[in-house]
């Protein structure tokens, strides 16, 4: 049941793709398939809800690319309803298959817990709608939250359930990276393909129907399980490790040639020497990272990265009139030039500065209202619907409150996630799979920096998954079923601290 329910989940899904390869305009067609899938992942919740679960990853696969698509009278694209109906869905399995797991007040305090980062935040959000410039962008934003954290718990409570299942989860995650690079291989051959139109240099930064800058992000994210996978497993291979190998060498080279600046820098600084490195005590790892992201800064403003710089990095900080503190009248000396700096942002300091400002001087503390940046984002930039930066629409939408839940949860997850590396042998199932989520959750949280993944179920979906992972098979070594020694659970004292590599 469960292959043939997802092998329709995914022909549908294939469908909507080809309408935008093939550029289709199709109000009757985009509505029966819309209803189709929603029809099907109803049935999915009932009869096998790890469909669901491979849905989302599909979902993930073809970043974006269903936004384009509408229905007359309905103010969210195509992309929104399905992501909101896939949460819909994975709420209904949970409450149909696993309500045991939530009977007692310690097994919801744990999921909640476990959870942190994708439920906490959602009360405050809720609160902020009131308000809010824009009732469409808040119930928006809250819809994605909210599927993300129902496509988490569905996860976690399948995994728990099923625990010999996470392998094959993180199989899927394999399979969805070639999702992306067949839609690209399509559109190529229909001719749809163009080079990045900000350079003049002939490179695989192709702009496609699915999004010049998602791909690499998607891509990105799925290298940590698959460098971790390959790092980790020696003599056991469920898959074969020359398959994994290959698909990470493509998208290495797709990363790097993709142009996106803060992808390569949160892949090749966080992703690449975390997994290859593999430290064994939080000091080092932040010394890796740092490291890492430090020289491949210095690689992308170096003449070898074939991206160029619109603006000179000895332009940023110039000489001119400053007032030091405590002193009248004016003297010689440094400042940044913040026309440089909009220049090497492609615009996003001058956004951020306008909204960082606005919110500082109006709405300190509770913020302007859940989605409110993608309204005022406009006065400094009339094209743009997002102030690509997490942390800043945090800031400018929920205020304070909002930022402190949010780095705070965050915080908390990833330390989590490194406190039960470090509590098991390295080489256990509940040791590699929690350093794997807190390796992605190290990418997003830097990718946050300058984009708006939390509002990207194609990035937040299988990041949630990862964590579904992490979070069940701790549990799993934790809790092992009565009489069933487990792997994980064989060896549950905590491990020496290794030196790194």
């Amino acid at each position: 049941m469960l292959k043939r329910l997802f092998i329709l989940q995914l022909i549908v899904i294939l469908a909507f793709l080809s309408l935008v390869l093939f550029n289709i305009q199709s109000q009757a067609l985009t509505v029966i398939l819309t209803a189709g899938l929603v029809g099907l992942w109803l049935a999915g919740a009932w009869l096998e809800p790890a469909s669901l679960l491979l849905s989302a990853l599909a979902l993930a696969g073809i970043p974006s690319t269903l936004s384009v698509l509408y229905i007359n009278d309905v103010p969210f694209s195509v992309n929104g309803l399905l992501v909101a109906a896939l949460g819909v869905a994975s709420g209904l399995a949970v409450a149909i298959h696993y309500r045991q797991q939530f009977r007692t007040g310690r097994q919801i305090r744990r999921w909640l817990i476990d959870g942190a980062p994708l439920f906490i935040i959602l009360p405050w959000a809720v609160v902020r709608t009131i308000g809010a410039p824009s009732l469409t962008n808040a119930i928006s934003d809250i819809l994605i939250w909210v599927t993300v954290a129902c496509v988490y718990t569905l996860g976690r409570a399948y995994w728990v359930a099923n625990p010999q299942r996470i392998r094959d989860g993180e199989k899927a995650l394999v399979y969805t990276a070639l999702l992306p690079l067949t839609g690209i291989l399509v559109d190529a051959l229909l001719g749809n393909v163009f080079f990045n139109n900000t350079t003049t240099q002939h490179s695989l930064g192709l702009n496609t129907t699915l999004g010049v800058r998602l791909i690499p992000s998607l891509f990105g994210l799925l290298l940590v399980p698959m460098l971790v996978q390959l790092r980790a497993v020696s003599a056991r291979q469920t898959w074969h490790k020359w398959v994994v190998a290959g698909l990470v060498a493509v998208l290495s080279v797709w990363v790097f040639l993709s142009l996106s600046r803060l992808v390569l820098i949160a892949t090749a600084g966080v992703v690449f020497p975390m997994a290859l490195l593999w430290p064994r005590s939080l000091w080092k790892a932040a010394l890796v990272v740092g490291l890492g992201m430090a020289v491949t800064v210095l690689f992308i403003t170096s003449p070898v990265y074939p991206r160029p710089l619109f603006v000179s990095l000895d332009s940023i900080i110039i000489e001119g009139p400053a007032v030091s503190p405590g002193e009248e009248g004016n003297g010689e000396g440094l400042q940044l030039n913040r026309d440089a700096l909009r220049g090497l942002s492609f615009g996003r300091t001058g956004v951020w500065e306008y909204l960082i400002r606005t919110a500082l001087s109006e709405n300190l503390v509770l913020g302007h209202g859940t989605g409110a940046a993608r309204d005022y984002v406009k006065n400094a930039a009339v094209n743009w619907d997002n102030p690509h930066s997490d942390y800043v629409r945090i800031f400018f939408d929920l205020g304070l409150i909002g930022l402190a839940i949010f780095v705070y949860t965050w915080a908390y997850k990833i330390l989590g996630l490194w406190h039960t590396w470090l509590r098991f042998s390295p080489q256990s199932d509940v040791a590699r799979r929690n350093f794997t989520a807190a390796i992605a959750v190290g990418y997003i949280l830097v990718s946050f920096a300058t984009d708006n993944f939390l509002v990207y179920f194609f990035m937040m979906g299988p990041l949630s998954l990862l964590l579904a992972m992490a979070d069940a098979e701790k549990m799993r070594a934790e809790i092992p079923a009565e009489g069933t020694p487990t792997e994980s659970s064989a060896n549950p004292e905590p491990a020496k601290v290794q030196p790194s590599g």
